[in-house]
C-alpha cells in the first residue's frame, strides 16, 4: 500500500506541475496583447464633404499607461489642404512632412485624453483617408484612420 500512495502523490504532483506550466504559457500571450499604449479615435464632420468647404476632424488621444508626454501627428490625404489644428491642451502647427499637423499635447495622466480639432479643405472629389498617429515617450504609438467621401463643389448659380 505504501507504494500505491507514493505513486499517487507522484502523479498528482506531476499533473499539478503540468497544469501550472500550461496556465503560465496561456496567460503570457494575453498579457502581451493588452499592452498599454496611446489610443487614437477620430471623427469627421460634415458628411459628406464638399470640395472647397472646410472639413473638421476631431481627434482624441488617450493615454492608457502611466502619466507621460504625448503627441499627435496627422497625415492629411493629398486631396486636402491643411487649414488649422486647435488642441485642448499643448500646441499644434503645420507638420514638417508637408500636409497635416504635428502636436505636442504635454503630459497626460493615466486614462487622460486630449482633443485636437483639425480643419482642412478638400480640393478634389473622391474617397480619401486621413491618418492620425498618437505617440508617447513610454509606450507604443496608436493610430486611427478616417475614410471620407468628398463630393464636387456645387455649380455656381445653383442654390
Amino acid at each position: 500500500m505504501a507504494k500505491t500512495g507514493g505513486k499517487t502523490k507522484y502523479y498528482f504532483g506531476l499533473v499539478l506541475a503540468l497544469v501550472l506550466v500550461v496556465s503560465l504559457l496561456l496567460v503570457r500571450p494575453t498579457q502581451a496583447q493588452t499592452e498599454p499604449k496611446v489610443s487614437v479615435v477620430q471623427t469627421a464632420d460634415p458628411r459628406p464633404a464638399t470640395v472647397g468647404q472646410p472639413y473638421t476632424f476631431t481627434i482624441t488621444v488617450t493615454n492608457n499607461s502611466d502619466p507621460q508626454l504625448v503627441g499627435l501627428k496627422d497625415f492629411l490625404p493629398s486631396g486636402m489642404e491643411f487649414v488649422s489644428a486647435t488642441p485642448s491642451q499643448g500646441t499644434c502647427g503645420m507638420s514638417h512632412h508637408g500636409n497635416g499637423a504635428d502636436c505636442t499635447l504635454g503630459e497626460l495622466p493615466t486614462g487622460g485624453s486630449a482633443r485636437v480639432e483639425l480643419v482642412a479643405t478638400p480640393t478634389v472629389p473622391g474617397t480619401m483617408t486621413n491618418t492620425a498617429v498618437g505617440e508617447a515617450e513610454l509606450t507604443p504609438a496608436g493610430s486611427d484612420e478616417a475614410t471620407i467621401t468628398v463630393g464636387p463643389a456645387p455649380e455656381s448659380g445653383t442654390s
